[in-house]
This record gives structure tokens, C-alpha cells and sequence, in this order.
């Protein structure tokens, strides 16, 4: 087998778990960090792909946000960029193996809120002695992605943002018989940006559930006067009511 020469590219299960114990063993070892330890962060993307969801066997990056109360004290930011450098030196990683780029798709006044929430949702993703990091709140997780799919053009459906988006609506399911309901979805509106999601991901997310799940994951509700509830039409074209 050719000796690797360049930093690694793609991060597997197996590699992520081991970047993130050598981060979780130099933190121990910053005594400045570990007046604040446990480090908590919350990710999306890849990370929660390959790592929770498992639909994706590697990722270029873990995309994190660090809790906001030790974010905004510049003394532990750069404390924690220099141990993230250094293990990217120690483990052939490259430099931004570990990144906080999350920070720019959330407003700045809204990412207390989204860690609160994240945090209260308790998916773990990775748990060390120093740091633990957690999925962050599903909720925004598909937002994300229906708004980046419909960023496309062509065909929505099998993309990798599509089955992320996949994966997200059936964890947020959970054991619940019933599917999300479109209105809801169309809804989700982190950042308050006041445009509703295009029916044209959600449709695409919707099918694609259904060919992975044989199910729905994703309906339109219609409100039902007579009986004070929502309902909505199954596979076969039944009338369901969402209890």
C-alpha cells in the first residue's frame, strides 16, 4: 500500500472518532481550556451524517459551533485554533478538519437559542472527558438543506443534500406513525428570513422518504372542522387522521 504523502481528505466514522479523541486528550492538556471544560459544540453535515444518521461513509470536515458564553471570550477562541492546528499537524489532518464556518449560516443572536435547543434535544455525537459535541436541532438541520436544495437546479431527488434531508425527517419522526406536516416544514425559518421553503425540495425530500422508508415522511395536513383535527392522505389514498 502507497505511504499517504498529503493531509487526509475524507474523514470516515472510524477517523473522525479518532481526530476527535486526540482534540479531546490536547484540550486536557490546555489549562486554560480546561477551566471551562467540558468543551460543548453542537455540528451538521457530514459529521452527523457519517457519525449519527450513517448515511455517509466519510466527510471532508466536522462543521461545529462552540458554545456561545466561551465563544465570545477571544481568549479561549484562539486557545482552542492553536490546539485544533496542532492536531491537525499530529494526525495528518488538514487544516480545517475542525472548523467553527457553522457560525455563518446562523445569526449571531440566534445561535444561544439554537445551542439552548440543541442542547435540551441531547442527540450525542461525540462524547469525550473534555469536550462533547452534539447534533444540532434537527429542526434547523432541515431547513438548511431544503434551502440549499432549492438553491439546484436539475433534479433534486438522490442528491447528497437530499438524503441528509432524508435522514433528518426520519429522526425527527422518531417513533411517531404519522409524518411531518408540510406546512410545518415550509415554515421553519431559523434566521427569520420571512421565505417560506419551495414546495419543490420539500416534494423531492417527500419522495425520496418514501423510496428509503416505504412511508411517508413529509404530508400535506387538511384541517377538519367536523372533528377539531388534521388529517391527511396516506399512500393508497386514504384518509388518516393525525393523532
Amino acid at each position: 500500500m502507497p505511504r499517504r504523502t498529503g493531509p487526509i481528505d475524507n474523514l470516515t466514522s472510524q477517523e473522525i472518532d479518532q481526530a476527535l479523541r486526540l482534540l479531546d486528550e490536547a484540550i486536557g492538556r490546555s489549562e486554560l481550556l480546561m477551566s471551562v471544560a467540558p468543551l460543548r459544540f453542537i455540528t451538521y453535515g457530514g459529521m452527523l451524517a457519517v457519525a449519527v444518521f450513517h448515511t455517509r461513509q466519510s466527510t471532508e470536515d466536522i462543521d461545529v459551533l462552540l458554545d456561545p458564553s466561551v465563544y465570545e471570550a477571544e481568549e479561549y477562541r484562539d486557545e482552542l485554533e492553536d490546539v485544533v492546528r496542532g492536531i491537525a499537524e499530529e494526525g495528518n489532518y488538514k487544516s480545517d478538519w475542525f472548523n467553527d464556518e457553522l457560525k455563518l449560516f446562523i445569526g449571531r443572536g440566534m445561535r444561544q437559542q439554537l445551542f439552548f435547543d440543541s442542547f435540551e434535544q441531547h442527540i450525542i455525537a461525540f462524547e469525550g472527558a473534555n469536550m462533547v459535541i452534539y447534533a444540532g436541532s434537527l429542526d434547523f438541520g432541515l431547513e438548511r438543506k431544503l434551502r440549499r436544495l432549492q438553491e439546484r437546479r436539475g433534479d433534486l431527488r438522490g442528491t447528497k443534500d437530499a438524503s441528509d434531508a432524508v435522514a433528518i425527517v426520519h429522526q425527527m419522526k422518531g417513533e411517531s406513525a404519522h409524518p411531518l406536516g408540510a406546512e410545518y416544514v415550509r415554515s421553519l425559518d431559523r434566521n427569520g428570513f420571512k421565505i417560506p421553503i419551495g414546495q419543490r425540495a420539500i416534494e423531492a425530500v417527500s419522495q425520496d422518504y418514501i423510496v428509503t422508508y416505504q412511508s411517508q415522511g413529509i404530508a400535506e395536513m387538511s384541517w377538519d372542522e367536523k372533528h377539531g383535527q388534521h388529517k391527511y392522505l396516506d399512500l393508497a389514498g386514504k384518509w388518516v387522521w393525525n393523532e
